[in-house]
């Protein structure tokens, strides 16, 4: 990372808008419209299992995030660079917060390490995000 050019401002933009709108439908429970940030053939993989595809992923979240307890992801320190014209790799960290019966806690913390590319429409879509843990507490999952 950082070894060239920064994407266009309006690519920067571009991309961080789908980071972020990620972080909107986990929160939300709208695993469908995450499932779309991904190209058809995108894979979502973490420690605790891998989907490949819109549907597999929408199914897998689904089955992996119950509605409760609540919980937040924020995004910070984003880093795009380029790969040609129509990808580009992203590297970010995350901090996951959810409710506890003692009040907020930290569900997790680590990196995303993203491939992006533009389809045909113009959007970006997610081709592979790797989730990293760095730190984990109890992260209230389904598995």
């Amino acid at each position: 990372m950082m070894n060239q050019e920064p994407v266009s401002p309006r690519d920067d933009i571009a991309i961080r808008r789908v980071i972020a709108e990620y972080c909107f439908c986990l929160d939300q429970g709208r695993f469908g419209d995450l499932g779309r940030l991904f190209t058809a053939s995108g894979t979502w993989e973490a420690t605790y299992g891998a989907a490949t595809g819109p549907e597999q992923i929408e199914v897998f979240l689904t089955g992996l995030i119950p509605p409760s307890p609540r919980r937040r992801h924020f995004v910070t320190n984003i880093i795009i660079d380029p790969e040609g014209e129509d990808s580009a790799r992203a590297i970010s960290y995350y901090l996951v917060i959810r409710e506890s019966e003692t009040g907020p806690a930290v569900s997790v913390a680590g990196t995303y390490e993203d491939r992006l590319e533009r389809d045909a429409s113009g959007a970006w879509r997610f081709a592979y995000r790797l989730l990293k843990p760095a730190i984990l507490g109890d992260m209230g999952l389904m598995r």
